[in-house]
C-alpha cells in the first residue's frame, strides 16, 4: 500500500491562521502527503494567502459561498487520491510528526485502520496549553462511540486507512456532533489504536461551533436519535448517552453561567 497521506482543510474566513495551518503541514517529517485546501466562500484574505503557496503537493477548490464545513470536507473526501486520509481544520497546527507517528501505528498493525493521537488544546494564540487529550483505548471503537467515550473520541483528529469501494461521506444536514456521526458510520468497526505522541494543536478560540450552545445540544440530540436507530445500539448504549449527553450540556450552560438553561436542558434531555 502506498504511504500517501491525504490531509483534508476546509476554510473560511481564516486569514489570521491558514498561513500557520498549512505551514504545519509543510513541516512535516513524512513529506509524501497532498493538502487539499476547500474555501469555503472566505470574504476576507484567505483565499489570496491560500494561493500564495506554489507547492504541487497542495490541491485548492474555491467556492462563493460557505456550504458548511460537510460539504467542504466532502469535497476534499471525494477527490482526495491518498491511502490514509485525516483532517485539519485551518485554525489549527500539526506536530512536524503528527503523519509519521501515525502511520507508523498503521504499519505496525495492519489489522488497524483508525489511528489517533495527543492533542493539545491551547489558547487562541497556542502560546499556552490550557489541556492535554490523551486517548487510552484500542480495539473496536463502536460502543465507546456510542457512549461518547474520551478513551477514543476527541473530534477529528483520526488518520484512517481507506478501504476498497467505499465512499466516504459527512452528512451535510448535521452542524454540530457530524465529526463522531462520520467515524460510527466508517470507522466503527474497524480497529483503532493511537500514537502517544502529541499530534495536532487545537486553538480554543471565540465563536468556534463548539461555543454554540444551543446548536451544540440540538446536534447532540440529533445523534442520539441516529444512533438510537442502529441494530447495534443496545438499551443500555442509549441510556449512557442520554446520560452523558445530559452531563455535558448542563456542564456547558453552567459553565457559560447560564444556570436557568441548563436546568432545562436537563429536563430536555433525560425525560424527554
Amino acid at each position: 500500500m502506498s504511504d500517501l497521506i491525504s490531509i483534508i482543510m476546509p476554510a473560511y474566513n481564516v486569514a489570521s491562521y491558514i498561513q500557520e495551518a498549512i505551514d504545519s503541514v509543510l513541516e512535516q517529517s513524512h513529506k509524501n502527503w497532498e493538502l487539499l485546501v476547500i474555501d469555503n466562500g472566505s470574504t476576507d484574505e484567505t483565499q489570496s494567502l491560500i494561493k500564495n503557496y506554489s507547492d504541487p503537493r497542495i490541491r485548492t477548490f474555491d467556492f462563493s459561498q460557505n456550504k458548511g464545513v460537510s460539504y467542504a470536507r466532502n469535497v476534499g473526501l471525494k477527490n482526495m487520491q491518498g491511502s490514509y486520509f485525516c483532517f485539519l481544520d485551518s485554525d489549527d497546527v500539526l506536530t512536524p510528526s503528527s503523519l509519521q507517528s501515525r502511520l507508523t501505528v498503521f504499519q505496525n498493525d495492519p489489522k488497524v485502520a483508525i489511528v489517533d493521537g495527543a492533542v493539545e488544546v491551547a489558547n487562541q494564540d497556542l502560546s499556552k496549553t490550557i489541556r492535554v487529550y490523551r486517548p487510552t483505548f484500542k480495539g473496536q471503537p463502536l460502543r465507546e462511540y456510542f457512549q461518547l467515550s474520551a478513551s477514543c473520541f476527541f473530534g477529528v483528529s483520526c488518520m484512517i486507512k481507506r478501504l476498497p469501494a467505499v465512499s466516504y461521506t459527512f452528512d451535510t444536514e448535521m452542524t454540530h456532533a457530524e465529526d463522531l456521526w462520520f467515524y460510527i458510520q466508517y470507522a466503527g468497526k474497524s480497529q483503532y489504536s493511537y500514537s502517544q505522541e502529541v499530534i495536532m494543536r487545537v486553538r480554543q478560540r471565540k465563536g468556534s461551533a463548539m461555543t454554540n450552545l444551543s446548536g451544540l445540544e440540538n446536534g447532540y440530540q440529533e445523534l442520539y436519535q441516529r444512533i438510537a436507530g442502529l441494530p447495534e445500539a443496545t438499551a443500555l448504549d442509549k441510556t449512557l448517552l442520554k446520560k452523558k449527553i445530559t452531563r455535558i450540556m448542563a456542564l456547558s450552560y453552567l459553565n457559560n453561567r447560564q444556570p436557568v438553561a441548563a436546568m432545562l436542558s436537563i429536563f430536555r434531555n433525560l425525560w424527554q
